[in-house]
């Protein structure tokens, strides 16, 4: 809340941001009610419920910020490049904020998995809360390309086709890659990425008469997951490469969402592009937990996708903002570059 306050008048004025502010000060006050509350069943069932309001009220967070901000750039006010020092201000506060969000919406959906029975009997048996002790990279994989297929088809009436490998280099015997984390962030990953490869694919053998498939190796070692993501799409060039990583960059058509579906949690219409935001949160994700991801392209061909996990839960850390006031002046000032992320040493 406190770096929200802080971002340039023109931004904090849009009716989207000045929501997203108040829903933040109304979920602060209502946990706080709880703070010296008795430990008893009936705090216990209040404050579940209160849980349930706050990821409701939230939901749509990321899209409506996106809608400021593209209200923002249509005014002349915003120019989306990695250059810009206003565009910098606030890319580097968006990073913060939705950051925290993956945290608070993690702790939330934790919580809420191990402590409200009537919400986690759909869920996998083996699940640790929304941690899974043998998450199956192939096997997420393979769900997110499913899902990402059915959007291309809709759009193009056809698909490229997957390819998969994979090897987990820690034992031979090994049928599967598998290792703790969160399914459901690797599936946003994931299924960003198949997106993207699969719009890029289609559009750049428009006229070809076969749709070359988009190849994945997934490789365990003792210390990392690496997931390669190859596509024939006909790559990126390095000018355009640098802004990849921006909130609000698309190289497609943007897309404007219906009154009452913004395209978060709840959205019953995924858009298979144009929002600008799909590449900069699934980096996020990886960085969530110690991770990363990269681009590397080969400009008229394909772009190769690169992500980087954890392989061990005891160095996947959490990475989150630091509040400060090196974090409040580099909002205001690019030049100031103080650590203010925690990090492992």
């Amino acid at each position: 809340m406190m770096e929200l306050e802080l971002l340039p008048a023109g931004l904090l004025a849009q009716p989207a941001c000045q929501d997203i502010l108040r829903q933040y000060s109304q979920s602060f006050s209502e946990v706080l009610q709880f703070e010296n509350s008795e430990n008893s069943p009936q705090s216990h069932e209040e404050f579940n419920k209160l849980l349930t309001e706050i990821r409701h009220r939230h939901q749509d967070t990321v899209p409506h910020m996106a809608e400021a901000l593209h209200n923002l750039r249509d005014a002349g006010n915003l120019n989306v490049n990695c250059k810009d020092r206003l565009n910098q201000a606030i890319q580097y506060f968006l990073d913060r904020l939705y950051m925290s969000r993956i945290s608070i919406q993690m702790l939330i959906s934790h919580h809420k998995a191990l402590y409200c029975p009537e919400e986690s009997k759909n869920t996998n048996p083996g699940l640790r809360g929304t941690l899974d002790p043998k998450c199956d990279a192939v096997q997420v994989a393979q769900m997110a390309f499913e899902n990402a297929t059915f959007l291309c088809e809709q759009m193009y009436m056809d698909a490229p086709k997957l390819n998969i490998e994979w090897s987990d280099l820690t034992d031979s015997d090994k049928n599967s890659v598998d290792f703790v984390y969160i399914p459901g962030h690797l599936y946003h990953m994931l299924f960003e990425v198949f997106k993207n490869s699969m719009r890029a694919t289609m559009e750049f053998h428009e006229n070809s008469e076969s749709i070359p498939d988009i190849n994945v190796r997934i490789a365990k070692s003792s210390q990392d997951i690496s997931i390669k993501v190859c596509d024939q799409g006909g790559g990126i060039s390095r000018s355009v490469a640098e802004n990849c990583f921006l909130y609000l960059y698309t190289s497609a058509t943007r897309v404007k969402l219906s009154e009452g579906d913004m395209g978060g949690t709840t959205s019953t219409s995924t858009p298979m592009h144009g929002l600008g935001y799909g590449l900069p949160l699934s980096r996020l994700y990886a960085r969530y937990f110690g991770g990363d991801m990269k681009l590397a392209s080969c400009d008229g061909y394909g772009t190769d996708t690169y992500i980087y996990l954890r392989a061990l839960e005891s160095d996947a850390r959490e990475t989150l903002p630091i509040f400060n006031a090196s974090s409040s002046n580099k909002i205001r000032d690019t030049k100031n570059q103080v650590e203010d992320w925690t990090k492992d040493e």
